[in-house]
């Protein structure tokens, strides 16, 4: 993978920023204005992980004990980012989940223990992938895109020169420079991602000494061009998406009481030694590396709460604070009576010296159950610009914890990820990695399919899996028909309930872009059923034009039919996915007119008798080995035939789901299919082949019967 001269110009003028020293490299409270004493840092910390790490690799240390020495060790030397939720939260998920600790560490120690070669590295991320989800006790929330990150720390901490740390920032830089496009394997994707390293380091040669780390150096300019680009944004004064029940400089602190949101997914992480402490000594410490913007200060009446996200804008807890110090170059523990046992040599020195910029003197940890959604709160400014900043891990969140009158909305965000959605659908995972793909870059997808495929169900547990939670307040779901129209979807005036007159009201749609478009960071996704139902250019308008991935957008912004002058035209944001589903069998249905085709990638879903699901579920039920083979074998018989039909085809196959049965059915016999093809199946192949005898219809559901 050679670099092209444009790439090579701009990784010249990566290392011109980086040495000419406009940028200081920082990173979690620590800064360095001198890259070569960041790595003397490194090397010096590495001496006391490498006997621990050697440790558990050689089976002298469990698995368990060698998480809490990972733990302290990330947290004392934040000189690698590994305390963050792809690091050491990680590695904390895999210890809590892990079904047999010794099972586990066995294959840990496998993945972790030093690669000879880049194939030996990309197997063992290989082997990771696929066997990891299989020792833990649950998959959700075990996000294996951080595997790569992971093992590559332990790799360089034990030979610094081997390969790269696989950081995401590093990754996505690269990306948003046109270095680097991330492919789907993982395994694949780290080799790549060393590969560009290399091939910057041999751009950067002559500027990296003997002494230097290659990949570090790397690391270091890429972080450079990262913090200026931060501060660039920071400094930018552009449009701020309109968060909901957002305050306005004249409404700020009338009765309200100002709050934090601080990010700590794993609050829970020895919450009972938390806990006994706080109710042993009447108070808790609880520190962070960034301070408090010193205007919102005079703001924060004592006592006030801290709110804990504990991820995707899930409020899960909340920390009573009765004093504090915080300060711009960080501050010495100012009550060091509080120091506990679980702070001491994690995060910070027994003198309690550490610079942390922020202290909270904390009188109560209260879990919120359910968790609340942060989004649902009014951010408050100046100090909190945007919905999209409320929940930046590098910064506290200010927000006012409740709108007037009405408390914050609770949510649904357990995570559910790919292989979730993979465990619940007869779906092949590439096929569904692919769905995912499309939405992903198209905006637009249709899956079409003959009736009983599954395709409604589908499209919820897609929609989920491409949001990554079970967040149903990110998914609307309609259906189309012949009288669904522009004012149901779009806008139109309807009777006012004030009036005796009409009114101008938003349609389903709009309502769901305009929240979607105050939490700019976070996917939504409307679901169509039904999709060519209905009159499709009548219902969507001038949504023809904006659904499309690259008319999204203020600057494609529009006014909409039937506005008036005071109503701001409008805008499909770049975070609404469309997900349609489409019956290719119903013949009473006009196809879809070129212009949608062209708007929209389709997918053709077929009926699932093959998965290994589909056994299963009717196995769980009660049936018998040899009626799933009896179905299985009658059903493809008869997709056969109407495949091969001139008249028909695939579009027209009997789908699994005629054979998934309720939760009502107590027994799965022969009785029970017989029913199943009579009144179900019997029917559909009636409508099909209308024009041939009927002695020959009922020979084929003869046949099916058997």
């Amino acid at each position: 993978m050679n670099l092209t001269e444009a790439q090579r110009g701009k990784a010249q003028e990566l290392l011109e920023l980086f040495e000419s020293g406009e940028v200081v490299l920082e990173y979690q409270g620590k800064t360095y204005k001198d890259y070569k004493k960041w790595d003397q840092a490194r090397i010096s910390a590495l001496k006391e992980l490498r006997p621990q790490l050697q440790k558990f690799l050689n089976g002298s240390m469990g698995l368990q004990d060698f998480k809490e020495v990972s733990n302290k060790f990330a947290f004392a030397h934040k000189l690698w980012g590994f305390s963050s939720y792809s690091g050491q939260m990680f590695f904390n998920g895999i210890a809590k989940l892990s079904s047999n600790d010794e099972k586990t560490a066995s294959s840990l120690r496998k993945w972790m223990s030093l690669p000879k070669s880049r194939p030996e590295a990309a197997a063992k991320i290989r082997d990771a992938v696929a066997e990891l989800p299989g020792l833990m006790t649950s998959s959700r929330g075990l996000r294996l895109g951080s595997l790569p990150y992971f093992l590559s720390y332990f790799w360089q901490a034990q030979d610094p020169d081997f390969a790269p740390m696989y950081y995401h920032s590093a990754r996505q830089t690269l990306e948003s420079l046109g270095f680097f496009r991330t492919p789907k394997d993982l395994d694949q994707a780290f080799l790549d991602f060393w590969e560009i390293h290399d091939e910057l380091a041999n751009v950067y040669s002559k500027s990296i000494s003997k002494d230097d780390n290659k990949h570090w150096f790397v690391e270091h300019v890429l972080w450079a061009y990262r913090q200026s680009r931060v501060a660039a944004v920071e400094d930018e004064d552009e449009e701020e998406p309109v968060p909901l029940l957002s305050l306005t400089a004249e409404d700020d602190l009338i009765g309200e009481e100002l709050a934090l949101i601080g990010t700590w997914k794993d609050i829970e992480d020895g919450l009972e030694e938390k806990q006994e402490f706080l109710a042993k000594n009447k108070f808790w410490l609880s520190v962070w590396s960034f301070r408090i913007k010193d205007d919102a200060l005079p703001h924060l009446k004592k006592p006030f709460w801290v709110y804990i996200n504990v991820g995707r804008g899930r409020l899960g807890y909340r920390l009573k604070v009765v004093d504090l110090v915080t300060g711009l170059q960080g501050v010495k523990c100012p009550w060091p009576e509080l120091l506990a046992d679980g702070h001491k040599g994690r995060s910070h020195t027994e003198d309690g010296s550490f610079k942390f910029r922020t202290w909270f003197k904390v009188s109560l940890i209260e879990k919120i159950d359910p968790p609340v959604n942060a989004f649902t709160a009014r951010i408050a400014k100046p100090w909190t610009k945007s919905q999209a900043s409320l929940l930046n891990q590098s910064s506290f969140g200010y927000f006012y914890p409740h709108a007037p009158g009405a408390p914050m909305e609770v949510t649904e965000g357990a995570p559910y990820s790919l292989e979730d959605a993979a465990q619940d659908l007869f779906l092949p995972r590439e096929t569904l990695a692919e769905i995912l793909d499309l939405l992903s870059n198209n905006k637009n997808v249709i899956l079409q399919g003959p009736p009983g495929v599954g395709k409604s169900y589908m499209a919820q547990k897609i929609a989920r899996a491409f949001i990554g939670a079970d967040d149903a307040s990110r998914i609307a779901y309609v259906q189309f028909h012949q009288s669904y129209g522009y004012e149901d979807f779009v806008q139109g005036y309807r009777p006012a309930k004030e009036t005796d007159g009409f009114s101008l009201t938003a349609g389903t749609f709009i309502r769901f872009c305009d929240e979607a478009r105050a939490r700019p960071d976070s996917r939504f996704v409307f679901i169509i059923d039904e999709i060519n139902r209905g009159n499709l250019s009548r219902i969507l308008g001038e949504l023809m034009l904006l659904i499309e991935a690259d008319k999204r957008g203020p600057k494609w912004k529009l006014t909409l039919a039937q506005s008036d002058e005071k109503q701001p035209s409008f805008f499909v944001p770049g975070n609404v996915h469309i997900l349609g589903m489409m019956n290719t069998a119903d013949r009473s249905l006009a196809m879809v007119d070129y212009a949608l085709r062209r708007r929209f990638a389709f997918v053709e879903i077929g009926p699932g008798f093959e998965d290994i699901k589909f056994e299963k579920l009717l196995l769980d039920r009660g049936a018998t080995r040899a009626l799933v083979a009896k179905i299985r074998a009658a059903v493809e018989a008869l997709n056969k035939r109407i495949s091969d039909d001139p008249g028909l085809g695939a579009g027209f196959c009997v789908g699994h789901s005629y054979f998934c049965p309720s939760d009502s059915v107590e027994k799965l016999d022969d009785r029970w299919y017989a029913r199943v093809v009579e009144r179900q199946v019997a029917p559909l192949i009636r409508e099909y082949w209308f024009d041939k005898p009927k002695t020959e219809i009922d020979d084929i559901v003869k046949k099916l019967s058997r």
